[in-house]
């Protein structure tokens, strides 16, 4: 019976493949290796150690630090660019000329997909200025104490400035407007922007103005989700003075404490025409 057994043993190991019948060493080679990408690998980033600095290739950049300067700070020259402040500040002059982050397209050439997010502008002409730019956004910026603007989307004479968003964003106590969609003079262009999630106060003239006078175009804009309060003009102005300031909407924001209107609609010499005011809280405008 045991003879048997062992017979029968060797004819089923006879019949097994080669590399079943002999596994080799069962001791791990060794730790196994890393296959995931560091951060470094999937987005590399670029620091930037010193101000002014220009950005003129795509890619990610990032502060490393506080930075104080005059002039502008950081000038944005290419498409498809990321700037991370990681919470540093950008700190002007209080002079009239520059900008905190100024992306400086040209009316016939503008820039796409820029994006600006998380630290503080303070102290320049406007904190950030994105100057015929296309599908940009400024995200999680504290912009506060500009000579002028806190920020400015300009798409004047001619040149495009549309599909931009600020969210998320603290603009207050600037010099004059706390965000201006400008899309004035000759053909210029202001569209489909939006503010969303926004507190917007405390700044020397209206809370938000888009104006398409002058023969621009100021159309289909989205203030939303906003806080705007204090400020000392209107709290949220569309200005068609001359032009076209139609088909925007300003929907579930509080607007409090204006120094003149909550919301004023301004077709003078032109139209502002279409436009949706709704689901809004307004409380003690001038």
């Amino acid at each position: 019976r045991v003879i048997l057994l062992l017979l029968l043993g060797l004819a089923l190991s006879a019949g097994l493949p080669e590399d079943a019948r002999a596994q080799g060493p069962l001791t791990p080679p060794g730790a196994p290796a890393p296959t995931m990408k560091t951060l470094a690998q999937i987005e590399p980033r670029v620091a930037i150690t010193n101000v002014p600095y220009t950005i003129t290739q795509p890619g990610s950049y990032y502060l490393t630090t506080n930075f104080t300067t005059a002039g502008s700070g950081v000038i944005v020259q290419a498409n498809r660019v990321t700037l991370d402040l990681m919470g540093f500040a950008l700190t002007g002059d209080n002079d009239e000329v520059g900008y905190g982050v100024w992306v400086s397209g040209q009316p016939e050439a503008p820039w796409r997909e820029v994006v600006v997010r998380g630290g503080a502008v303070a102290g320049f002409s406007s904190g950030l200025f994105f100057e015929y730019v296309q599908n940009g956004r400024i995200e999680g910026v504290s912009i506060s104490g500009n000579v002028n603007q806190g920020v400015k989307l300009y798409g004047a004479y001619g040149g495009p400035c549309s599909g931009n968003a600020v969210v998320g964003c603290a603009i207050s106590g600037n010099g004059y407007h706390g965000v201006l969609m400008d899309g004035t003079q000759s053909g210029g262009r202001c569209e489909a922007n939006t503010i969303e999630r926004c507190v917007i106060s405390g700044n020397g003239a209206s809370g938000v103005l888009l104006t398409g006078g002058s023969g621009g175009r100021c159309l289909g804009n989205t203030v939303a989700e906003c806080t705007v309060s204090g400020n000392q003009n209107d709290g949220i102005g569309l200005s068609g003075l001359e032009g076209r300031c139609d088909g925007n909407l300003i929907a579930r924001c509080s607007i409090s404490a204006n120094g003149a209107s909550g919301v004023r609609l301004n077709g003078v010499s032109g139209q502002a025409s279409g436009n949706r005011v709704e689901n809004n809280l307004f409380v003690e405008n001038a």
